[in-house]
């Protein structure tokens, strides 16, 4: 079965998926949101990974790090706008999974902020109540230096310019998204984008070099019903990842997401 990669919007997707039926693959390769189409088109695979994903790997994240003695906080946005759907999946992602928490309305809310570490999630839907309150946890972790803040991808959009304030709040992100300008992978490929282009490469660059290299080497390499095989088939590329599973579906999403830690000596490490 051959492939086609886009369109790169959802009602695009929808629309190519059933003109084309079963005679062709659909690449799904920037829509997080083209996930739901898996429910009801057997001829979609979706590249970007989900915020649900995300969040799953962040609680994980989370309990692997929490350590004896330490607290973890929530920050719940108590508004109307703010508990909506990821809020509440997060929510109830860290009582299934049995972390201990206690929830606030502001990090400004702790008393004795230095007597722990404290490990802080923010559960909102608003990106004007997540910006704020990652610069404010920003400057309590620079004054206190004992507290860590995880997030999404999502966080990384929210405060836009004023990344700063995710390096000082100590921030882990599972992110769908992150060039390691320091890989020889990375410096090659940009050194001949610049060649032949002329100009420096954008996310969307990366993005599509990614996923044309995974998957025409998935189709050229699998053989007969590539598509069927792809968790058999993991691959890691400049920008994103790609990991596939039949533990949760049938092997058609990626589930693959990158862990970025922001240190307070602006640095930025994968782990």
């Amino acid at each position: 079965m051959d492939l086609v990669i886009g369109p790169v919007d959802y009602n695009g997707l929808s629309e190519v998926t059933s003109i084309l039926g079963r005679t062709r693959m659909v690449i799904s390769p920037l829509e997080p949101k083209a996930a739901s189409l898996l429910d009801t088109n057997d001829n979609i695979i979706q590249s970007p990974v989900g915020w649900a994903r995300q969040v799953d790997v962040m609680v994980e994240w989370l309990e692997q790090e929490t350590s004896l003695g330490d607290q973890v906080i929530v920050i719940r946005d108590a508004s109307l706008k703010g508990a909506g759907e990821q809020s509440s999946y997060l929510m109830d992602k860290l009582s299934a999974a049995g972390v201990l928490f206690r929830t606030v309305n502001s990090i400004k809310d702790i008393q004795n902020i230095k007597h722990t570490h404290y490990r802080v999630l923010i559960a909102s839907d608003d990106d004007s109540f997540i910006t704020k309150e990652v610069k404010e946890i920003g400057i309590a972790a620079s004054i206190h230096n004992n507290i860590t803040l995880y997030s999404t991808s999502r966080f990384r959009n929210c405060v836009g310019p004023d990344v700063f304030d995710l390096y000082t709040a100590n921030t882990r992100m599972a992110a769908t998204y992150y060039v390691d300008y320091d890989s020889e992978a990375v410096k090659r490929f940009i050194l001949e984008y610049r060649s032949i282009f002329q100009s420096e490469p954008g996310s969307f660059a990366f993005q599509g070099y990614d996923i044309m290299k995974y998957y025409l080497s998935a189709y050229s390499s699998l053989g007969r019903r590539w598509f069927t095989k792809l968790p058999t088939f993991p691959g890691s590329g400049l920008q994103s990842d790609f990991i596939f599973s039949t533990k949760n579906g049938d092997g058609r999403e990626n589930t693959a997401v990158r862990k970025v830690v922001y240190s307070p000596d602006l640095s930025i490490s994968l782990r």
